[in-house]
């Protein structure tokens, strides 16, 4: 006879293969011409992003290195690990994509053709890798919506007094996330590198998306100004956010309005990018908004308030 018990579940049975990695393709194609060769060969697609830019080989970046340096070499053009262009060290790098189809069976197809070397674009032979996704993670990415905030200026200092906030270091425009799919907050940016090879003392400079990161369980309590524009928020963290760079000026392609699982393209952890040392010293970050996200600040507001954050809303702006 049968076990009467319920049937083991294997755990593999959840995930599911919708994001798929493509390379092969010339340097020339943009995610719209990617996107539109792939969703006639295989499927549905919600976004695309062709990545053209990669960190130099052997090297790590150098904060301390100005921008107007004479040792720097501005970079624009991609990077390859392969072969220089030049003196300065700027290589062109092979261009690969990150694909997220609508369904998996698209991704199926797409690379079952590209194993029978089918998916020929502009006489290249596309190639493919691809690794399994939670269904469920996916299913709650699109059904919960984080809070984004363009254009936003941050600031990050201390209060030394209770009207006087002295600022260590300031962005004048970034994108400020609350995203309750995770418990996170963001604040990403891009930023000019300067990466120093280890075999030479040359530079590159490398546009990269930095990214600020913290808890909203490391929020101890908000502050809010809305009697004149700009509307600002101050976040008081207990401890120093977690900073993350990756690679930036990549082309991108969506068909969705909704929220989707990060890229495969990995963040790549770093250490503090401020001469002052501020992201270590100083706890307290400012946003300042468009009046235009006042009824989104209220929801985000709502929902760190859901998870303890105290709030208060002081009748005098910080000077600053």
């Amino acid at each position: 006879m049968g076990s009467l018990g319920a049937a083991k579940r294997n755990p593999t049975d959840d995930l599911v293969v919708t994001q798929v990695s493509f390379g092969g393709f010339d340097v020339s194609v943009g995610a719209k011409k990617l996107t539109e060769f792939l969703e006639l060969n295989a499927g549905v697609i919600w976004r695309c992003r062709v990545k053209k830019t990669w960190t130099p080989a052997d090297s790590y970046p150098d904060f301390a290195v100005s921008k107007d340096s004479s040792t720097l070499s501005s970079s624009s053009a991609p990077m390859n690990r392969e072969s220089d262009t030049g003196d300065t060290g700027a290589k062109v790098t092979v261009p690969h994509a990150f694909v997220h189809f609508a369904h998996p069976d698209a991704a199926k197809r797409a690379i079952a053709a590209a194993g029978r070397s089918d998916l020929i674009l502009d006489s290249n032979v596309l190639r493919v890798n691809s690794g399994a996704e939670s269904f469920t993670l996916l299913q709650r990415r699109r059904n919960v919506d984080p809070f984004k905030f363009s254009a936003a200026g941050i600031e990050l200092g201390n209060l030394v007094s209770r009207d006087e906030f002295w600022v260590a270091w300031k962005c004048p425009s970034g994108e400020f996330v609350v995203d309750p799919f995770d418990g996170c907050c963001q604040i990403i940016f891009p930023k000019e590198v300067a990466f120093l090879r280890k075999d030479t003392k040359k530079t590159i400079t490398v546009t990269c998306d930095f990214k600020l990161q913290f808890f909203v369980r490391d929020v101890d309590d908000i502050k809010i100004w809305k009697d004149k524009a700009p509307f600002a928020i101050a976040i008081h963290l207990s401890f120093a956010p977690l900073v993350y760079y990756r690679t930036a000026d990549d082309d991108i392609y969506e068909s969705v309005p909704f929220s989707l699982l990060d890229d495969d393209d990995p963040w790549i952890r770093t250490t503090d990018f401020t001469l002052s040392g501020a992201i270590g010293r100083c706890s307290i970050f400012r946003v300042l908004l468009s009046p235009r996200f006042g009824p989104k600040l209220e929801k985000a507001v709502a929902y760190l308030k859901e998870h303890r954050v105290s709030e208060s809303l002081p009748k005098k702006f910080c000077r600053g």
